[in-house]
């Protein structure tokens, strides 16, 4: 999977490109491949306002359904309408002819509020020691609180793989099963 560190994410796996105070949005190589074959992209209006952390559209794909949030709050400047003819580009290129809006930013500083692609330096680090930017393979190397001020790392994966990450992480070992785990997971 791919996380471009150009770009900034929100926690449900739309993505952003700032441009001064416009900002480009699709969704994630991750989203895309957790929704399969995408088969319809519901898009709103050029001049709707949206606000950020509201639902501003819908992806179909042959397994779900999901709505698509405002990452910042803005009017939309812009809507990608190739993708009404085409929505499978999503699948083909999420971050570049995938991409869905382009909003006009009320606040440019809304885009501060956004995560980046593993911003941790000692993250950066290890990345380039041992290859690639998968975090499965980054957990010998994490603590819990490099995972907690980090969440892209936990992203995308299931509660019960989460708290694995975290106690591998904390050095007790492989769980696999319920547990709480403060600060990870939706049940955690």
């Amino acid at each position: 999977m791919e996380f471009p560190e150009e770009l900034k994410y929100t926690e449900e796996h739309e993505w952003v490109m700032v441009e001064e105070d416009l900002a480009v949005v699709g969704i994630t190589d991750f989203a895309q491949d957790a929704l399969g074959d995408v088969v319809f992209v519901e898009l709103p209006e050029v001049g709707t306002r949206v606000e950020a952390g509201k639902a501003f559209g819908v992806v179909e794909s042959v397994k779900a359904v999901s709505d698509v949030y405002a990452p910042v709050t803005g009017t939309i400047e812009e809507i990608n309408d190739d993708l009404v003819e085409t929505p499978e580009i999503i699948n083909t290129s999420p971050y570049e002819d995938g991409w869905m809006i382009k909003i006009r930013m009320e606040d440019a500083a809304d885009a501060d509020d956004l995560m980046e692609a593993f911003a941790d330096p000692s993250i950066k680090a290890i990345i380039a020691t041992i290859g690639g930017d998968d975090s499965i393979r980054l957990l010998p190397y994490l603590d819990l609180e490099v995972m907690r001020a980090n969440p892209k790392i936990v992203m995308g994966y299931s509660d019960t793989t989460v708290t694995h990450m975290a106690c591998l992480a904390a050095g007790v070992g492989s769980f696999y099963g319920p547990a709480i785990m403060a600060g990870f997971g939706e049940n955690g």
